[in-house]
């Protein structure tokens, strides 16, 4: 008998495990759609900050050359307006500026996520440009 109770109680019980579990899921399901959400909210600042750069480089190209730069293809207008957009394949946004004096980003895993921005406006929107159809 004295044996029996020298023994000390080594591990956890079955009951304590699942405890742990069930409070471990219940934080991952109060905290995954908040890390989704931030990741959405910073792609979306980026597109954003980017179209503001871009209006900006419009802006100045046209003051220079008289007229708007019009190109989809990112290593182009890097050379001619002058900016760093990113041309590898693991950028989140496909930009196009246009001679409508329009830029816009759209999404490279959901095309249908796009924001626009014309030269005189302050903030991007989420509708379509009217002078021209979208490059992609």
């Amino acid at each position: 008998m004295n044996n029996e109770k020298s023994k000390a109680r080594v591990g956890f019980t079955l009951l304590e495990l699942l405890i742990v579990v069930t409070i471990i899921g219940i934080i991952m399901a109060i905290s995954i759609p908040t890390f989704i959400h931030l990741k959405e909210k910073a792609l979306r600042d980026e597109a954003f900050a980017t179209l503001k750069m871009l209006r900006a480089a419009q802006k100045a190209y046209h003051m220079d050359k008289g007229v708007y730069f019009n190109s989809a293809d990112h290593s182009v207008i890097n050379s001619a307006l002058k900016v760093h957009l990113p041309v590898n394949a693991k950028r989140n946004w496909n930009y196009s500026v246009r001679s409508s004096s329009c830029v816009d980003a759209t999404r490279r895993t959901n095309p249908n996520v796009s924001y626009h921005m014309f030269i005189n406006e302050e903030e991007p929107t989420p509708n379509n440009c009217t002078v021209s159809p979208s490059p992609f």
